[in-house]
Parts: C-alpha cells; structure tokens; sequence
C-alpha cells in the first residue's frame, strides 16, 4: 500500500518551548553539547551531530510536558552517565534545572540502558544514558550525517556532555494498534515493534522516533511539534493537506490548518488521534534550515 505521504520524506525535526532563549541556549550548548544558533529575535536552532534539529521558541506561557515526551542525548559508557550526572546536579541551581532523578536502569524502546532523566528550566524533559539505546550505539563526537553537510557553526566548548546526536524524541499515543495505520500508511514511517506498547521509527538522518502507549496522553500544543520533510515540489504537500482533510476520520486526525508559506517554506500542520502536532513541509530550495541560518548569518550584509 502506498502511504499518503511520499516516499523519501523523512522525520527531520521537532520543536521545544523556552521562556528565556538565552538562558537556554547556554544550557543546550554548555550542558547538552548541542551546537545552537539564534536566527530569530525569539527562535533558534539547536542540532545534535547525527543532524537531529529542534526548533526552539521563546513563549510566554509555556506548555507542560510529561517525562515520557523526551529527547535523548547518549554519552559513551555508564561511568560517563555518572559522571554527567555527578556534573549537572552540581549546576542545577546555575541553569534553573528543574529537577533531575538519578542514575538507573530502564527500558526504552524494547531496550535497557542505564540512564537518568532531567527536567530543564522550562520543563522539557531529557534522559541521558549510555550509547546502547532502541536505535543502538551512535557516532559520539563530530559526525554530521546531513546531505550537502557544509558550514556548521561552532560546537561547544567544554560541554558537561560530549558533542553527540539527539538519539530520538518520544511520543505518546492511546493505542498504538489503533495509531500504528496512522504512521504506517498516512506518514509512511517505517515501524518496528520494540518491546511491550513501544513503536520506533528510524531515519536514515533526521529525528527518530519512539512512540510509546499511555493509556492518559498529555495534550500537545502546535508549537510541540514533529516535522516530516517532503521532497519534491511544493504541490506535493497541497496533495497530502487533501487526503487529511479527505481521510480524517479514517486515520482519526483531530484538527488539520491550513496551508501557510513562512520563510518560504510551503508546508501545513494537524494534529493526530492522540493530540500530536505533525508538520508537513517542502524546504525553500530543498535547503537544510541549518544550512540556511548558517548561511544567513554568516553571510556579508548586501547592498543595492
């Protein structure tokens, strides 16, 4: 069965809230050892070296999210773990860190690591652990994977952890019997079932997946959302924008908006039977956002 969405699109971002974007660009660049760029008076850019990006959005009223929508960033070894852990309890008050639990054992995505979750300054969750998560061991250190890889800015400096990936975002769903047609014939994601109520979805770069069955989901916002990237024309995101509004009560599609072009990017969000936001999007010139605001900043100013 052909999915709606085309093939060759692939899960290339998701989005974060923050109340201060300063504060927290130095929390995800400092702490994190996520690279991060400021393109807008209240967004930036922060991107894991496996090219995992996130949009990050300044609000003023910020969205709650449960422990299980969080993102992880792998260090080499458990003792790495402790050692993390021992290093960010000590800056906790510095950075506003909301709370941090300690080291154990979990299973994510059908897979145990040793871990710990924290909570930042604007109640995102991240859980770190050693580099044996659902999608196995990554590259740590340097190791962009994004086509066309050109200027990337500058890493961090002494980061409490290594420059890494971003291994994976979770999502909550109800039901994943009822949700996995939604993913595998709507977005056309490729599924494996890993473990007890646990999906995951891999990309060959971009944003994995694990999404995960909570019988109470915690409603999303727009602004908390996964981006799928069409490539191909423009008029392919208008012909997906059709088939949600034709076929909503088929996948169980809650809300669908209308199509916007924002920064020359052509693309429409809506929202899934569990209160997910999906964005679906073609590029301006099929260029990485990365890319581009690195470009843009880096660029001398033109005159005419």
């Amino acid at each position: 069965m052909t999915a709606i969405v085309p093939a060759g699109s692939h899960t290339s971002h998701t989005t974060l809230e923050c109340s201060d974007l300063q504060a927290t660009k130095r929390f995800y660049r400092d702490v994190l050892g996520l690279r991060a760029i400021q393109h807008e008076p209240h967004a930036m850019l922060v991107i894991g070296e496996n090219g995992h990006f996130a949009a990050v959005l300044e609000v003023r009223k910020l969205s709650a999210q449960p422990r299980s929508n969080h993102h992880a960033r792998p260090v080499p070894t458990p003792r790495d773990v402790d050692a993390a852990h021992d290093r960010i309890s000590g800056l906790a008050s510095e950075h506003a860190v909301r709370s941090i639990e300690r080291p154990r054992r979990e299973s994510i995505g059908g897979v145990e690591s040793y871990g710990f979750a924290l909570e930042d300054r604007d109640g995102n969750w991240w859980r770190i652990s050693e580099n044996a998560g659902p999608f196995g061991a990554l590259p740590i250190g340097p190791n962009y994977l994004i086509p066309g890889d050109g200027a990337m800015g500058d890493p961090a400096i002494g980061s409490v952890l290594p420059a890494g990936p971003i291994s994976y975002a979770m999502l909550q769903s109800r039901d994943l019997k009822h949700a996995q047609p939604f993913y595998a014939d709507f977005l056309g994601l490729p599924l494996e079932a890993r473990g007890e109520g646990t999906l995951c979805s891999q990309t060959a770069y971009g944003a994995n997946l694990v999404i995960v069955e909570e019988p109470d989901v915690f409603p999303q916002p727009v602004l908390n959302h996964t981006g799928i990237t069409v490539h191909g024309p423009p008029h392919l995101v208008d012909l997906v924008h059709e088939e949600a509004v034709a076929q909503q009560e088929r996948f169980g599609i809650l809300r669908v908006k209308a199509i916007t072009d924002v920064h020359a990017t052509h693309s429409f969000y809506f929202q899934d039977r569990d209160t997910n936001w999906w964005e679906i999007e073609v590029l301006d010139r099929h260029e990485h956002p990365w890319h581009k605001v690195v470009r843009e900043a880096t660029s001398p100013a033109t005159t005419v």
